[in-house]
């Protein structure tokens, strides 16, 4: 049986180790600058797409299309759970607001229950052709 020297074990762990976080370091900081760039010509394709009032653009290489994301944030909890218990509404509620729930509620009524705003966020997508 060999002689198991713990010194170079370890220090061969801690190397590798070291080596693991060195590279993951380097991969978030490119991972970053490439997110960064594709964020850039998302913008400029939105801008383009909004320029000609169209929605979406089907090339050879993929499709880019406005994607429109809306969500409800609570301003007031006590306000908006207030609302919710009064208006028999409290299946809108789960540590979050429930968004189908708002949703319907506003399609309804017309508008937001109070202690809530609205949220849209509007991104192109890219799709591989």
């Amino acid at each position: 049986m060999s002689k198991i020297d713990i010194g170079t074990l370890v220090k061969s762990y801690v190397d590798l180790r070291n080596e693991l976080d060195e590279r993951r370091k380097e991969y978030q900081e490119l991972e970053a600058k490439i997110k960064s760039e594709l964020d850039g010509i998302a913008l400029e394709v939105m801008s383009i797409a909004n320029d000609l009032g169209v929605d979406n653009f089907k090339t050879p290489f993929g499709t880019a299309y406005r994607n429109t994301k809306t969500s409800y944030k609570v301003l007031d909890w006590e306000e908006f759970m207030d609302w919710a218990i009064e208006n028999d509404a409290t299946h809108a509620v789960q540590k979050r607001v429930t968004k189908s729930a708002i949703d319907e509620i506003v399609d309804e009524k017309g508008e937001i229950p109070p202690g809530l705003d609205l949220f849209t966020e509007i991104t192109f997508n890219f799709r591989a052709a």
